[in-house]
């Protein structure tokens, strides 16, 4: 099929830049609509002209509001965004051409610097990239691409079109003049052939200059992208495992890379790459000495990299602010505030990396080390409603276990963290006015550490979730001390209790309660009972040891005890 008129005759004559009397032309419209397969009736759903100019990619998008993928007029037949613009064809009386748009499935490119949430710097990055890929491959790859895309290049090889169709068509009218039925004496014909192919001459003359200008425009443009200075840098610290050693190459298949670039052209050409749809259908073959680029099937496949997997896109990199609005919080552990969640800081491909970065919540505020994303170094966390910790953070880390019933009192730390949560030393000040100073493991209080509540009860020791758990120590304010081992927060095995009336016992004790053998010392009463208990009371044989005030002298009973001790007292049997 022949390519269509890129111009249509309006049946009118008008007067060239020359004083020549020629038909008019204007340029064509295509009738053109956006498919959809649930209504193809042409009342409701009816098509529109549209100016073969703006028959390009992006235009069509903005002016139907849609990601096109291809069009296909009433035969089904597929025309590609590369082939609109000479290939597309107006309706005419006898060939009523319309065509529909095809809209692609997937989602639009990713395109951190158009966020209207975020301000700050941002790069292109190319990702998927097979890592035998190389810059030299990788660079002539990416500026293929942008050659494809580039208007002003799109624009020359257009003026180019036209120039060459309208060249083909006068040097096809002019080898017809020998053949051509005039009027007049043979003479007179031979001097109206010559005078004939003496116009088209200086009419083709005039297009061969046009077109090499053109030619050289398109050269110079192209020259000028191919020129761009791009500076790519491959990502090697694989941020998809934040604990791989970004000194050693992460040995993965795929690898990400990033493009920076540096002219004035720059913002525009990043633009084009992650516009451009079709970049999986580039081909390339890493040849030496240079790679070869190119859409069609290649002479020797055998240094083919499958580049169908990568994706170019633009990401937060650099130093930025994004705010995002949040909906209010569903857990009451959490202080709403009118500030919704933002971040102030270093970004690394597209995550939050900062040794002082800031992010706000509508639960807290935090200030310290980001490590891709996560809260990871020393950091200050500060909840709206008044609780405070200063020190180390970490990633959290999976656990898996099976509790039974617990009858012991909760944790001093409820789990109230969402990435990063403080490891390592630090200090805790609650809202009611408590402390703790110690270790912390993945956003639980363990470890060595002190915790002084805002009553004035003092613990301090090994803790397990927030509880003391192993040796300890715990003084209350009105004098009661405990000293020992702890099991989640109570005495449990070998300790040491003294009331706040100075009485002593040493022993063994089961879930916070005197159980088994044991020693009190009863201050106010200057005696000692040694023997077994149980429930926290005396239980079966036992010695007690008293003074006899009278005689000066101390006594030992060996006593049978079953019954319940009173008010610092007690009842034998």
């Amino acid at each position: 099929m022949a390519p269509p008129p890129l111009m249509q005759k309006t049946g009118r004559k008008v007067l060239d830049r020359n004083g020549r009397v020629v038909d008019e032309m204007k340029e064509d419209s295509i009738f053109v609509r956006l498919h959809d397969p649930n209504n193809m009736d042409r009342a409701t759903n009816p098509y529109q002209p549209i100016l073969r100019s703006n028959f390009r990619l992006k235009t069509i998008n903005r002016l139907f509001q849609c990601h096109a993928h291809y069009i296909k007029d009433q035969f089904e037949n597929v025309l590609w965004p590369k082939q609109w613009l000479l290939e597309v064809r107006p309706a005419q009386p006898g060939a009523p051409w319309c065509y529909d748009i095809v809209a692609k499935n997937e989602p639009e490119p990713v395109d951190d610097a158009l966020d209207p949430r975020y301000e700050g710097e941002t790069v292109v990055k190319i990702a998927n990239v097979p890592k035998e890929v190389q810059e030299k491959d990788l660079r002539a790859w990416l500026i293929a691409g942008l050659v494809q895309e580039y208007e002003p290049i799109l624009d020359a090889k257009f003026d180019i079109a036209v120039l060459t169709k309208k060249l083909d068509l006068l040097k096809q009218r002019r080898d017809e003049v020998p053949m051509m039925i005039l009027d007049g004496k043979p003479n007179e014909q031979t001097e109206t052939r010559q005078k004939l192919a003496a116009a088209m001459a200086t009419q083709i003359t005039a297009l061969d200059d046009q077109l090499a200008k053109a030619t050289k425009k398109l050269g110079r443009r192209t020259r000028l992208v191919e020129s761009e200075p791009i500076e790519l840098s491959f990502l090697k610290d694989g941020t998809e495992h934040r604990f791989v050693d970004t000194d050693v190459e992460n040995d993965k298949e795929k690898l990400n890379w990033f493009a920076d670039f540096k002219s004035l052209r720059g913002p525009e050409l990043a633009l084009l790459a992650i516009e451009k749809p079709d970049w999986g259908s580039l081909r390339l073959s890493t040849t030496r000495p240079d790679p070869t680029v190119t859409m069609d099937e290649l002479d020797d496949p055998t240094h083919e990299v499958n580049m169908r997997m990568v994706r170019v896109t633009r990401v937060k990199h650099g130093v930025g602010d994004l705010f995002v609005s949040a909906a209010l919080p569903t857990d009451d552990d959490f202080h709403f505030s009118s500030i919704d969640a933002m971040y102030s800081g270093h970004w690394v491909n597209g995550l939050k990396h900062d040794q002082h970065g800031i992010e706000y919540t509508n639960y807290g505020v935090y200030s310290g080390a980001f490590v891709y994303n996560v809260r990871d170094g020393h950091g200050q966390l500060v909840y709206g409603k008044g609780d405070k910790y200063v020190g180390n953070f970490d990633v959290p880390r999976s656990r898996y276990s099976f509790h039974s019933h617990d009858p012991y009192p909760k944790s001093l730390l409820p789990a109230q963290f969402q990435d990063g949560v403080p490891h390592g030393q630090g200090t805790w000040q609650f809202a009611d006015g408590a402390t703790y100073e110690g270790m912390m493991v993945d956003g639980r209080i363990c470890g060595q550490g002190r915790y002084v509540s805002s009553t004035g009860v003092v613990e301090e020791g090994e803790f397990l979730d927030g509880q003391l758990h192993g040796e300890g120590f715990r003084e209350e304010p009105n004098g009661h001390v405990e000293e020992g081992m702890f099991v989640h927060g109570v005495l449990d095995g070998f300790g040491t209790q003294r009331t706040k009336h100075q009485d002593v016992y040493e022993g063994s004790f089961e879930s916070g309660v005197k159980t088994g053998r044991g020693v009190l010392r009863l201050h106010e009463r200057d005696a000692t009972l040694r023997g077994f208990w149980a429930d926290d009371l005396p239980s079966g044989r036992g010695d007690l040891i008293y003074s006899v005030p009278e005689s000066h002298r101390r006594v030992t009973a060996r006593v049978r005890w079953h019954a319940i001790v009173m008010h610092r007292g007690w009842r034998s049997a």
